[in-house]
């Protein structure tokens, strides 16, 4: 397959501030068994490395700064329609043929508007703590346990993708829409974005297809902009009235909470804890408004 036709997968990076991270991670890409189109969302030349550019596969967009943005301009770059859109961050790790298991995921189900792989290191890595030597050697580790086992598991269906690989049914792309009013990191925005997508369909997680999200903390917002968005976020996708259920918002925020309680009471910063508190202040309104985090300090 062409990387240049028009129906070979795009993959979309959205990048702030980590062009060496990046880099490594589009590197990942261009090693896949079937070749992709890289599309690169980033608000300034700086945050993508010279090396990036000279990749023949990569094209470079600019956005105003937040991950919804920076997707939905990554998007609207792409002018004809690619049979898959893969989403990725930045400080993605993956098996060679990831992206092809992925697509034939998408042809074997006709039905399915989404597909996603999965985070070998999910549950066993706390964010920060890894690094892509360890992530490349989790996946070579559950490759040879499949491979000893000589079978495939199947698709399972799951409610909702994760934002850091998610891959989308490339005639879907005028069809569903990132929200911008959830603003820089854009916490959750893959669960309003799934909401959209399931009502064309289920979404596929093949556990064939193995990934590594390194979850590098460097460039994210602080800590009382993420706390505040932890506990509005949810609601304000509740108000939109387009699937998401009360009882789990409601219980979720309420334990992210709570983790931010215990954290501060053993002086980790109490910084998260302030701003899930304004969050709750917020939602008090019936108004939630993610957009708040833009002003505060």
């Amino acid at each position: 397959m062409d990387p240049k036709a028009k129906d070979a997968p795009v993959v979309i990076f959205c990048s702030v501030n980590r062009p060496a991270m990046l880099h490594e991670s589009i590197l990942c890409v261009s090693r896949q068994s079937i070749p992709c189109r890289i599309v690169v969302s980033v608000p300034g030349e700086s945050d993508v490395a010279r090396e990036t550019r000279q990749l023949a596969s990569v094209t470079v967009v600019y956005s105003a700064k937040g991950l919804t943005r920076q997707r939905n301009a990554a998007m609207d770059s792409i002018q004809d329609d690619p049979e898959m859109i893969f989403f990725l961050d930045d400080d993605m790790e993956m098996e060679d043929s990831c992206v092809e298991k992925l697509l034939l995921t998408l042809r074997e189900r006709p039905d399915a508007s989404m597909a996603t792989c999965v985070n070998v290191a999910q549950g066993t890595y706390a964010a920060g703590t890894l690094d892509r030597e360890t992530a490349r050697r989790l996946i070579l580790e559950r490759q040879q346990v499949q491979q000893s086992e000589q079978s495939e598991m199947p698709f399972t269906s799951i409610h909702a993708a994760y934002g850091c690989m998610m891959a989308l049914r490339g005639s879907l792309r005028n069809k569903v829409r990132f929200d911008e009013r959830l603003p820089l990191y854009g916490f959750l925005e893959d669960f309003d974005f799934s909401l959209q997508c399931r009502k064309f369909g289920p979404i596929l997680q093949n556990p064939n297809a193995l990934a590594v999200h390194i979850e590098v903390t460097q460039g994210r917002m602080g800590d009382k902009k993420r706390g505040y968005s932890e506990v509005v976020n949810p609601f304000y996708i509740l108000s939109k009235k387009t699937g998401a259920r009360w009882s789990r918002v409601f219980l979720g925020s309420m334990r992210r909470t709570l983790r931010s309680a215990g954290l501060a009471v053993k002086g980790q910063g109490w910084q998260r804890l302030i701003g899930n508190l304004m969050g709750w202040a917020n939602v008090a309104t019936l108004r939630p408004d993610p957009e708040k985090i833009l002003t505060m300090r």
